[in-house]
């Protein structure tokens, strides 16, 4: 029983990290498309 919680507990922390990558990527990706098409200040 409690190595089943054990078990969880790193699955539940593995799709954490994976989300958290996953968001870094997208926030990269953002900046990158932010940078490519500067704001003209007029």
């Amino acid at each position: 029983m409690a190595n089943e919680r054990t078990f969880l507990a790193w699955i539940r922390t593995s799709i954490g990290i994976m989300a958290f990558g996953f968001v870094v990527e997208k926030f990269a990706f953002f900046v990158r498309q932010m940078s490519y098409y500067p704001i003209k200040s007029s």
